[in-house]
């Protein structure tokens, strides 16, 4: 069972990918709701692989493939479990071998010291450099080659200690919204805010704000809305996070109706 509301993830990655919506793209969702699944696994890996097969109108092929895929989160080694996750299934899943080959840079071993991947960089056999960064990580020359980042993935961004400091929030949204959007590369990139609403001073909240205002596409799921004539709640994934699972969470919480919405309803 696919809940509905992932296709609306997949038709922002298809207009992101294709070049038909270059807006940055903020993903407010509650924990689980397979945003980053979507738009950060399922969607690098697909452009690494289909980049070169994006059919136009008139026939001709678009080579839409990312060249310098940029992991960033609030310490790089939260990064690195993304950056390693597509690793293992390009490397390791045995559809995607037979159905595009392998994409290791150096499929016979040759060279292995030099050209092997690791947990914060990664270059396949065609060029495309994919890298990891943390919220202090030293972005202003970013570059791999000649390009500079064309794909940018942002998961949990803000640290659990900025969130206490005013001050340190709003570095953090300058860094990401200013230094960090405009060392990406010029007219082609892609930007993906990924994160949950924990609170409304939160950095993700504030790209919810600044995104409305500034023509990104932003979309927030919560684990449910409320029917605005009847008050019923609709829950966006019900077979997982519907009536049962709510009544645990909030017995978990020992009835905690703000701890309760700040994870799963903002």
């Amino acid at each position: 069972f696919v809940p509905a509301f992932h296709g609306e993830l997949f038709k922002i990655m298809h207009d992101g990918y294709s070049g038909k919506n270059l807006a940055p793209v903020v993903i407010a969702g509650f924990p689980e709701c397979g945003k980053t699944s979507v738009l950060g696994l399922l969607g690098p890996i697909q452009n690494l692989t289909c980049g070169k097969h994006i059919f136009r109108y008139d026939g001709q092929i678009d080579d839409l493939t990312k060249q310098f895929h940029m992991f960033l989160s609030a310490v790089e080694s939260v990064a690195q479990r993304s950056l390693g996750a597509i690793l293992m299934e390009i490397e390791s899943n045995d559809q995607i071998v037979e159905d595009f080959g392998t994409l290791y840079r150096d499929p016979h071993r040759a060279s292995q010291q030099s050209r092997k991947w690791s947990s914060i960089q990664a270059t396949t056999f065609t060029g495309i450099h994919m890298a990891t960064f943390g919220r202090f990580s030293h972005v202003r020359s970013m570059k791999y080659g000649k390009n500079r980042p064309d794909n940018l993935i942002s998961d949990d961004f803000q640290a659990d200690d900025a969130m206490e400091s005013p001050v340190q929030r709003e570095k953090d949204f300058r860094r990401l919204t200013t230094v960090i959007q405009n060392r990406l590369a010029t007219g082609k990139a892609n930007s993906w805010y990924l994160g949950n609403l924990v609170s409304e001073e939160s950095l993700l909240s504030q790209l919810v704000a600044h995104g409305l205002k500034s023509g990104w596409q932003v979309k927030v799921f919560r684990i449910y809305t409320e029917d605005p004539v009847t008050g019923e709640k609709v829950y966006l994934m019900p077979d997982r996070f519907g009536p049962a699972f709510e009544q645990t969470k909030r017995s978990e919480l020992m009835g905690n109706s703000e701890s309760f919405a700040q994870e799963w309803l903002q």
